[in-house]
């Protein structure tokens, strides 16, 4: 042992001289101080440690015979025929060395975040102690040309059980205690380099995460017993059937599951999805040019930045409006003026875009790596001068040299478990992590391809593809088919440092907006957005309650987003309750700048000022019950004052808000059932009717000028308890009028609830959404929207569903997608209206001028199905759309010149 240990600290200088020696050498380079280059060397050096306990393990017996490769035991014989790479004896000092690669891979991945440390058993220098039976109990019964993997599975959990309980029961001088991860490794080549197919025994290389039922108990005498609940298996040597394949790269990529990483290729059926460009794909088979032969495995090409942000070993620079950006090659260690080397672009809470710029750092023909002169191991990449100091250059041999842009999908990478299931990218067209392959052919993951595993042509740079954006091939599309309105341009030539410009125009500057600094738990309950008076919104939400999480408590509160500087002024409140029914945006009171929020919480009418101070003021209580309907704001007797409205059960309250009070005006008994619903109108040049739902009656409510009563008609079997009732001018005679829709039907009433010619309508299916108004033609002549499933069914005012309808989500983007809540309508500044706009079951906002292609730039996307979808405006007063997402965030999106009518 002494003299193994002795033989590796003489081959390598010191921590303290290398650090020394490289720091000046770089203060040289970029015109700095080499004191300065030493600490930054320091302070990524004092990393986070991984310990790994490393078991050599063979067999007694090989009754496997032919079908494995070798005889069960390690090669120790020097005179073992000629080895280019990772020659024999493959003894504990062969071991060693590969470790030492594994870590200066790994340092140099995590920018010396990441060190690892080792100990190899049995101590002896030739191993022999750990002995299994016999190859053969670890294998399937039958032929051996008819073995699946999925048969070797009981036999390869064996094999790992075993080799560990052998090593508990065998050597006491194994603290498994002291170890943060556990490698078996064993005696022969891996299944995965069996080119010929010859040797089906062989043992495939892998990381085992045990189920309950399989993980090991170890340390029992010593009082302190430990649980190993995975165990990394690799192979002897990788060399065979003619193939030259080095140990690095197999080592680097099953380590990377030992400290979290998942496979990144398709684990169904092994094709590549990312290829070369991620060691847990195929990097780790990027072939080196060596003379006359390519080795393989032998210097891994480096983890992607998802990888490093994965583990936490980078900080992208996060970029959410238009800018230019230099970006550093990805390798480096210390970027010559402090660029960044990633950088994130979010799409939504569930979605966004990774650039990172990767490229050798060695000039090209440059490239020079260090070969051991015991085993022939390749230990990585050096720089080409006699001083042959080890580098960071594990990307030269990739393909190519560009920008990759990687669409990262977390909806898909956390809420559908596929990290804990290893199954990332599993499928071809929605995978957790997307390359962007920039020439727009799909290659990787392609078996008809010769670039199946990654071409020079996928990076970004000057000389191939420059942009990448709505219009390119391949587009900056979310993964559902909503528009980034992300663009990538001017990208420059691949070097250390490469210039490109990121344009986003998606959302309004400073959104979305978490409804609270941990919004992942949040239910998001109503939105209300300002119409005028300035941009703002309040949106209210339901959340565990932090200060008991035991209790099962929840908690209410609103969140209130206005412009305020250069940012977005954010502040929150708590509630006593939700709220009931849906907020009001009014400009009642003068003393507050623009349109105040009302909301009902409980029986309490609040005030809410988003602007404003203060945020909140409580304006009294209504004198009945919670309300069963409203409120709405009406202006019943024609003063030019607006009163507050709400339904108590069968009761009709009238109320008057004032500043800092509210006044009951009046309480109506209808009689009858509870009241689900309330409208009121006042055009036409009669005096102000509301309508009110009273399942099953439809009821008109009219005060006399005195208003000491009210006059009432009822309209029996109108009224449904699903039912929507909207107030829209169908006749074009400047009175509105009521439009009950419910489940199997819509019918449209005069004044004197007569219902119009055409009326009622039969519905095909059932609505899966919110009627609304809408004016798809921008012709004058309202429509009565109703979403149905994947349809946006328009009835005109004759009873006729509109030509050219339903507007439809495209085939190719239905997704099984239905669409729900209640949508938008907006005019152009000039008063022109826009297509409807309203939202499915997976947070698309649609928006169609023709019947099944959406607008452009649609549909937008927050990635989550949205529970409330409202017009407002923006700060600089066009028309804005605002979606209070179930995400936990409020999404704000420009409309143009549109205003809004919601």
């Amino acid at each position: 042992d002494e003299l193994i240990d002795e033989r590796l600290i003489e081959e390598a200088p010191s921590r303290e001289q290398f650090t020394a020696e490289l720091a000046t050498r770089r203060a040289a380079m970029h015109g700095e101080d080499p004191e300065r280059q030493v600490e930054i060397l320091r302070q990524f050096q004092s990393a986070t440690t991984f310990r790994v306990a490393v078991f050599r393990v063979e067999y007694e017996n090989d009754s496997a015979g032919d079908a494995t490769t070798g005889d069960g035991r390690f090669l120790l014989s020097a005179d073992g025929g000629d080895w280019f790479i990772d020659k024999p004896p493959h003894d504990s000092v062969y071991f060693h060395t590969h470790l030492e690669t594994l870590r200066r891979y790994y340092e140099a991945q995590s920018y010396g975040k990441l060190r690892i440390e080792w100990e190899i058993f049995p101590k002896s220098q030739n191993a022999g102690e750990y002995r299994l039976h016999d190859t053969a109990d670890y294998l399937p019964e039958g032929d051996a040309g008819s073995w699946s993997l999925d048969d070797r599975i009981d036999g390869l959990i064996r094999l790992c059980t075993d080799a560990l309980v052998l090593v508990d029961t065998l050597d006491e001088t194994v603290d498994f205690s002291a170890y943060d991860g556990y490698m078996v490794i064993h005696a022969g080549p891996d299944l995965q380099t069996d080119v010929n197919g010859d040797s089906p025994g062989d043992t495939p290389s892998f990381f085992l995460s045990f189920g309950d039922e399989d993980s090991v108990v170890v340390d029992r005498d010593a009082g302190d017993s430990v649980l190993v609940r995975g165990v990394t298996m690799i192979p002897e040597y990788n060399s065979q059937d003619g193939f030259l394949f080095g140990l690095n790269g197999v080592i680097a990529h099953e380590f990377g599951h030992q400290i979290g990483l998942p496979d990144l290729y398709d684990t169904e059926n092994s094709w590549p999805a990312v290829g070369v460009w991620d060691l847990m794909d195929s990097g780790g088979l990027v072939s080196i040019d060596a003379g006359d032969v390519y080795l393989g495995s032998v210097i891994p090409a480096s983890l992607s930045t998802w990888c490093k942000l994965y583990l936490g070993w980078t900080t992208p620079e996060i970029v959410t409006s238009s800018r230019d950006l230099d970006l550093a090659c990805a390798t480096l260690l210390d970027p010559p003026g402090d660029e960044p080397r990633a950088a994130l672009v979010p799409l939504n809470d569930r979605e966004f875009f990774l650039l990172e710029n990767r490229c050798g750092l060695a000039p090209p023909g440059g490239y020079a790596a260090k070969i051991d002169t015991v085993n022939n191991v390749i230990l990585g990449p050096i720089t080409n001068d006699e001083a042959e100091e080890f580098t960071y250059d594990y990307d030269y041999a990739l393909p190519g040299w560009g920008v990759l842009i990687w669409h990262v999908n977390n909806r898909r990478l956390n809420e559908e478990a596929i990290l804990y299931t290893n199954d990332v990218n599993n499928d071809w067209n929605d995978k957790g992590l997307e390359l962007e392959e920039a020439d727009g052919i799909r290659d990787i993951g392609n078996p008809y391809s010769a670039y199946w595993d990654g071409s020079p042509y996928d990076p970004f740079f000057e000389g191939n593809a420059t942009a990448f954006g709505p219009s390119t091939s391949p587009n900056s599309d979310l993964t559902d088919g909503g528009k980034s309105k992300v663009t990538v341009r001017a990208i420059g030539p691949p070097g250390l440092v490469t210039g490109l410009t990121i344009d986003v125009d998606r959302s309004l500057p400073g959104w979305p907006v978490p409804l609270l600094a941990d919004s992942s738990l949040v239910e998001p309950l109503a939105l209300a957005a300002r119409a005028s008076g300035g941009a703002a919104v309040v949106a209210f939400w339901a959340a565990p309650d932090t200060a008991s999480p035991d209790s099962g408590a929840v908690r209410f509160g609103l969140t209130a987003a206005a412009p305020g500087g250069d940012s977005i002024l954010i502040r929150r409140a708590d509630l006593a309750g939700p709220p009931t029914g849906l907020p009001l945006s009014a400009d009642l009171d003068p003393s507050v700048d623009g349109e105040e929020v009302y909301a009902l919480v409980g029986r309490d009418l609040l005030r809410i000022d988003p602007a404003g101070d203060p945020l909140l003021v409580d304006l009294g209580r209504i004198a009945g019950r919670e309300a069963t309907a409203g409120p709405i704001l009406f202006d019943t007797d024609g003063d030019g004052s607006l009163e507050l409205l709400l339904a108590e059960g069968e009761t009709l309250s009238v109320y008057a808000p004032g500043p800092d009070s509210l006044r009951l005006i009046r309480r109506d008994p209808l009689g009858g059932g509870t009241i689900t619903a309330l409208a009121a109108t006042d055009d036409g040049g009669f005096a102000p009717r509301l309508y009110c739902l009273a399942p099953p009656d439809l009821i008109g409510v009219e005060y006399t000028s005195d208003k000491s009563e009210a006059a009432v008609r009822r309209l029996a079997g109108r009224g449904a308890p699903e039912a929507a009732l909207l107030l829209v001018d169908l006749d074009r005679d400047g009175a509105r009028e009521a439009v009950v829709v419910a489940e199997g039907s819509a019918t449209a009433l005069d004044r004197d609830f007569v219902p119009l010619p055409g009326w009622p309508v039969v519905l095909d299916a059932l609505p899966t959404g919110e009627a609304f108004v809408c004016d798809r033609n921008a012709d004058g002549r309202p429509e009565i929207a109703i979403p149905s499933g994947g349809d946006l069914v328009l009835i005109e005012a004759n009873g006729i569903r509109a030509t050219d309808t339903p507007l439809r989500i495209p085939p190719y983007l239905r997704m099984e997608r239905n669409l729900v809540g209640c949508g938008v309508s907006a005019r152009s500044a000039a008063g022109e209206a826009y297509p409807p706009i309203v939202g499915d079951d997976g947070g698309r906002l649609w928006l169609w001028p023709e019947q099944e292609a959406a607008g452009p730039d649609w549909p937008i996307s927050t990635g989550t199905e949205n529970a409330s979808v409202v017009g407002g405006v923006a700060p600089e007063g066009a028309a804005a759309l605002y979606a209070l997402s179930r995400d936990g965030f409020v999404y704000g999106y420009p409309l143009g010149g549109a205003d809004p009518e919601n």
